[in-house]
């Protein structure tokens, strides 16, 4: 799997303001409609279709909200930190707010990219000394570094 075609910098949302769930969702779909030239809607509506059937919340901060795009070719991925101060209730079993939330957009049929991304999502978040540093990062590039050099060795 080649994460430089899955992740690009312009891909990465931190310390942003959100009043609730929706909020931060519609504003993650617009970050990926700008990012891959595609409009709003159809993104913004995959994503609520699958959080419909249930929280996408793993837990300890972190959220996997994820769809099937029509118009996607390739499965590609959007990080977000949420700024200190927001408390986003994405319905976590802990009850914990969200601290970082992997959106992942996929094609009707996804590659198999997509089970090797959620699977590499797994192990990163697994480890909350991985999770320390993300949320440490000081800015956008500090950020995709951090991401790229922690997978490296899961790859």
């Amino acid at each position: 799997m080649n994460l430089g075609t899955i992740l690009s910098q312009k891909s990465i949302f931190l310390d942003f303001v959100a009043d609730g769930k929706d909020q931060a969702l519609r504003e993650l779909c617009a970050l990926a409609a700008e990012v891959l030239g595609l409009g709003l809607d159809p993104i913004y509506s995959a994503i609520l279709s699958r959080e419909s059937l249930g929280s996408t919340a793993l837990g300890s901060g972190l959220v996997l909200p994820h769809g099937k795009v029509e118009t996607m070719e390739t499965t590609r991925l959007f990080l977000a930190r949420p700024s200190a101060g927001t408390k986003l209730d994405f319905g976590a079993p802990d009850g914990l707010p969200a601290r970082l939330i992997a959106l992942i957009l996929s094609p009707l049929n996804p590659t198999p990219e997509y089970l090797k991304l959620l699977a590499l999502l797994g192990r990163l978040w697994n480890s909350p000394r991985n999770v320390s540093l993300l949320m440490g990062c000081p800015d956008q590039k500090t950020f995709y570094e951090a991401f790229f050099f922690l997978t490296g060795s899961m790859d």
